[in-house]
């Protein structure tokens, strides 16, 4: 339990440190009590690294993905995998649902619908996005560290 939410952060070992790539958060939330949680360890993670406008944004994006996969995935858990380098965050969401499919453009919907807007949120704050069904699903976006002043929106 995190925060009196079901939120399990996994401790990335010293050999998973050691590849290249290798992500700098992993953590497994298993119902929406969970997101705040998420945002924590995701604010932490960029830390000074980013704007704070930029670290909203990707603290958004992260609602999003984790809300969306809430949402609509089979039962189970999701895992929350990050990374940052000097370049890049790069956040995924895994769950064990079907997927968006592959022809979902991530737009704002049309007229006064309800909800369908995370995607094309996440979409526009984040410099790239995507996902994929395969093995499993999986949405992600990547978001470029700025440099000087801007927000390192391309």
């Amino acid at each position: 339990m995190f925060g009196g939410a079901s939120l399990s952060p996994h401790a990335i070992t010293p050999a998973e440190r050691r590849r290249e790539g290798a992500p700098r958060l992993r953590a497994t939330i298993h119902d929406a009590g969970a997101i705040a949680g998420v945002r924590r360890l995701v604010r932490d993670l960029v830390g000074v690294d980013m704007s704070p406008q930029r670290r909203a944004d990707a603290l958004l994006a992260v609602t999003e993905l984790v809300t969306n996969s809430l949402l609509h995935a089979a039962p189970g858990p999701i895992t929350v995998w990050a990374w940052l380098d000097a370049n890049r965050l790069r956040v995924e969401v895994h769950d064990a649902g079907a997927g968006i499919p592959p022809e979902r453009e991530w737009t704002m919907p049309e007229g006064m619908a309800v909800g369908g807007r995370g995607l094309a949120l996440v979409e526009v704050i984040s410099d790239r996005c995507g996902h994929r069904a395969l093995p499993w699903a999986m949405a992600w976006f990547e978001m470029d560290v700025a440099t000087g002043n801007g927000n390192g929106r391309h």
